[in-house]
């Protein structure tokens, strides 16, 4: 429907040319009357006509200079002048405002029909004519950006035919940004680009400062650099709510700001690294450079350490301990956000674990072997969230599958609170303590079963996992303090006593 404004200081008239007619029949609704040039000049914003009905003669205001004054602005509403009697004069006027028509009081039914059914088509026409150009625009808009970010420009020849073709399509901004999804259907599993495209466009589409194109396999919006995070943050709210409603999975990232839209592949490539590692983020998160930060551990620990401390959990029955082994593995060895590689890795150290438990539990192979068949799956888990998870029901369901009813495992479980906690202040006493034992008693069992004092055997712990974490690029004195001596000096001596050289001398010789 397009809107009618009518305008006469005669209640009569504007009240019988609402009813003259059934204008929704034609195309036309009323949405609006005003009794002068004044008064309607104040509700035009708030109508926003494609049609104004105006009587030339009024007090006040008159239709001609209210006319006048509207095509200051606007060019586009159509009008249509009325008059109590023909007049050149005013007729003249009218054509050079670009008035449509000129009726005469009383209204004629079957003029103001045709006039409307002509009206009504150049409406049309004018439509057509402006999404042709709109659509034009915006393939212009999105070749430009398509092109910078597959082959950004080096030469300075290119860079200015780049600068050219900014200002053309109307990219010549400040700033830019770019908001880069990955889209799939929730049953479907499928990428479908262009239908998520035009939703993505749909929910933007009255944004100048808003482009959306397509790169496949990514769908992404140029946004004005200046627009503030929270403006950001609420359009991926908005965009993930309305496609989650027609069962669309996003994952949504922020390049980040660029100056100069030569250099925006970089904020594309940022954008697309963070999708690629969606994997370890949170889910439903938007993602930005910022939280990259956030993945990298303070400590992390060697591969052959975790299926130590893991085997000997599951060795002699420690299963508080299970939850916190599950988690470093990811970040075991050299860090790496890969999802393969962090897959791989899970995968290595399971299956080194579960074949050691299987040479040492041979009575209980069944459930041992189980849980290796189920090892694979992991490569077709989608989310660290989801692998912590199979990885800690995996071992929690073989955990009480084993039978740790035989415990010479007391000093087993004491070997591995050593293991676990050697960077606490452990005494023997206290530890006797806990384990309902004299520590005289204690003692002479612990000599017995490993062969070393309780002491020495606590210090061989924390010599090993020192020299790790000398070999991670840790400073002395830190390295100290992680492995439980409380004076770097006492820790030098020792370091020295068992290795046979200074800290910093092995880090040299072994770096």
């Amino acid at each position: 429907m397009y809107n009618v404004l009518i305008v006469d200081d005669e209640p009569i008239v504007r009240e019988g040319l609402k009813t003259i007619i059934s204008w929704e029949h034609y195309g036309f609704h009323v949405t609006g009357t005003a009794e002068d040039g004044e008064a309607a000049l104040e509700k035009y914003e708030d109508v926003s006509p494609d049609l104004i009905i105006s009587d030339i003669r009024m007090t006040g205001m008159n239709g001609l200079k209210f006319i006048e004054t509207i095509r200051e602005n606007d060019q586009r509403v159509r009008c249509l002048l009325l008059s109590g009697y023909a007049d050149f004069d005013y007729a003249r006027q009218a054509i050079r405002h670009d008035v449509a028509g000129y009726l005469l009081k009383p209204v004629d039914e079957e003029e103001l029909i045709g006039y409307l059914a002509r009206i009504k088509s150049e409406l049309i026409k004018e439509e057509e004519r402006l999404l042709l150009t709109k659509h034009g625009q915006e393939k212009r808009q999105e070749d430009v950006l398509t092109s910078v970010i597959m082959t950004p420009p080096m030469l300075k020849r290119e860079k200015e035919q780049l600068i050219q073709h900014a200002v053309a399509s109307e990219l010549d901004w400040e700033m830019y940004d770019l908001l880069v999804m990955s889209v799939e259907h929730q049953q479907t599993g499928g990428v479908v680009l262009r239908t998520a495209k035009e939703r993505v466009k749909a929910l933007v589409q009255h944004s100048s400062d808003k482009i959306v194109f397509f790169h496949e396999p990514y769908v992404g919006i140029l946004l004005n650099g200046a627009m503030g995070f929270k403006e950001k943050h609420d359009l991926y709210k908005k965009i993930k709510s309305a496609m989650a409603e027609e069962h669309y999975d996003i994952t949504a990232a922020l390049g980040g700001s660029v100056e100069r839209l030569e250099i925006l592949h970089t904020s594309f490539e940022t954008a697309r690294n963070l999708i690629r590692k969606k994997f370890f983020y949170p889910r439903g998160e938007l993602l930005y450079a910022e939280k990259e930060g956030r993945l990298t551990p303070e400590v992390t620990c060697d591969c052959d350490t975790l299926v130590h401390q893991l085997y000997a959990a599951l060795e002699v029955g420690v299963y508080q301990s299970i939850p916190s082994l599950v988690e470093n593995i990811r970040f075991a060895g050299d860090f790496n956000t890969c999802e393969r590689i962090v897959k791989q890795r899970y995968i290595t150290v399971l299956t080194t674990v579960l074949n050691k438990l299987l040479a040492s539990k041979s009575g209980r192979s069944k459930p041992i072997k189980h849980a290796l068949d189920k090892v694979t799956r992991i490569h077709s888990i989608a989310h660290i969230e989801d692998l912590l998870q199979f990885t800690e029901e995996l071992i929690s369901c073989l955990f009480n599958q084993l039978d740790y009813s035989q415990a010479d495992g007391q000093l087993k479980k004491l070997l591995f609170m050593m293991e676990t906690h050697y960077n606490e202040n452990l005494k023997l006493e206290k530890l006797a303590e806990v384990f309902n034992y004299n520590s005289a008693y204690l003692g002479k069992l612990f000599k017995r079963y490993t062969g070393d004092y309780f002491n020495t055997y606590l210090d061989h712990v924390r010599i090993r996992h020192a020299k790790e974490y000398l070999l991670q690029g840790y400073k002395v004195y830190q390295v100290a303090e992680m492995v439980g001596y409380s004076h770097v000096d006492y820790f030098h001596s020792k370091f020295k006593k068992y290795v046979g050289i200074s800290p910093s001398k092995y880090r040299k010789n072994n770096t």
